[in-house]
């Protein structure tokens, strides 16, 4: 059994490739620069010899010093790293070429004219009577190609995604936009605010400012990939404001907000599905709150917990619990934060639980 998973996680096709590429970087290599010399032996034993520090630059390259500073877009870092490793990787290259590789390929006479050459002027045999700048032409050839490579897969995955997030916004609009902006909350968000208008010209106002502010920010402001934390902020208070009429409840929702959110952005309508999922589906006859939703913005991320009552003794399967927007946002958290968000999604003790975290 244990075997079996062993062998499900390796990706035998994957390895191969790569098998092939050094190989074929081997004789490619072996056939370019033995052309002029005819040693073909020769030339193939130096190509095998320098290919160990290829592989481990190329390595390092690919799954390091890109992942972790260029597509950060820390380009300072990237060039300095990756002289360094340069500068490190020639050196050992040209010492064990003295001291190894030489010593057992050359003949008598080079071995002895070598050894006499290191003991006039160690320095000047390592250093001077080289060239290190074919040996860097030779190695990083070849990272540059696995590089080019490796960026081309990682603009194709990007694109991929940016057509499936395209797609996923889509119906996460159109979700959004059946639950909240359909003609049952327009009209009665519109007779609430014709109630007020009779008896609290004040609040009639504010009510039609927060219907407004609604209207505009989904239409002009969330066609973008990410917006200010604050601009959805305010978008989420205009929302509860609303509902909170419709409720005709003070206080029926707690909305608490730590930290600080100027400079920070966020994909935009992204937790709007929490709250209007916990109004769709909460119970309105429970003491207030009966809705608390929480953000809690540090440094490293950003924290929502949203809460609301249900019944738990009426049999509401989980789609028609969770609503219809969840699975949308599901979906666009594992696009818009791969291994950087959580979800936490739990009933317990008659309440529906939300927690999501953010990473940065």
């Amino acid at each position: 059994m244990f075997d079996i998973k062993i062998r499900k996680q390796i990706n035998y096709k994957r390895i191969l490739l790569h098998i092939l590429f050094w190989v074929s970087e081997l004789t490619f290599n072996t056939f370019l620069f033995s052309v002029s010399s005819g040693n073909y032996l020769g030339v193939f034993k130096a190509t095998l010899f320098i290919m160990p520090f290829e592989i481990f630059v190329t390595y390092l390259t690919l799954y390091y010093f890109i992942p972790k500073f260029l597509l950060n877009k820390k380009y300072f870092k990237f060039i300095i790293y990756s002289l360094i490793t340069a500068i490190i990787a020639g050196v050992i290259v040209r010492l064990m070429y003295l001291y190894v590789f030489s010593p057992l390929t050359a003949g008598e006479e080079a071995i002895l004219d070598l050894n006499r050459k290191i003991s006039e002027n160690v320095i000047k045999t390592i250093f001077l009577n080289y060239s290190f700048f074919n040996l860097y032409v030779e190695i990083y050839s070849i990272v540059g190609f696995a590089t080019a490579i490796k960026l081309f897969k990682y603009w194709l995955n990007n694109q991929r995604i940016k057509n499936e997030l395209e797609k996923q916004n889509i119906k996460s609009e159109l979700a959004l936009l059946r639950n909240q902006i359909n003609p049952h909350f327009l009209f009665n968000t519109l007779n609430n605010i014709d109630t007020l208008i009779q008896k609290d010209s004040k609040k009639a106002s504010d009510a039609i400012l927060k219907l407004s502010e609604i209207m505009r920010y989904m239409l002009y402001e969330a066609n973008t990939d990410k917006v200010p934390l604050k601009s959805e902020i305010e978008y989420l208070i205009s929302y509860i404001g609303l509902q909170q009429i419709r409720l005709r409840k003070e206080n029926f929702i707690k909305f608490t907000i730590e930290g600080d959110y100027k400079g920070r952005a966020i994909p935009p309508m992204l937790l709007i599905s929490f709250i209007e999922n916990a109004f769709k589906h909460g119970l309105k006859e429970v003491s207030p709150p009966g809705i608390i939703v929480k953000l809690i913005i540090n440094r490293q991320n950003i924290q929502f917990e949203c809460i609301n009552y249900f019944s738990k003794y009426l049999n509401i399967n989980k789609d028609k619990t969770e609503g219809i927007g969840l699975s949308n946002v599901k979906r666009r958290l594992e696009l818009l934060y791969p291994n950087k968000h959580k979800l936490n999604i739990t009933k317990e003790n008659g309440k529906f639980i939300a927690k999501l975290v953010l990473e940065n």
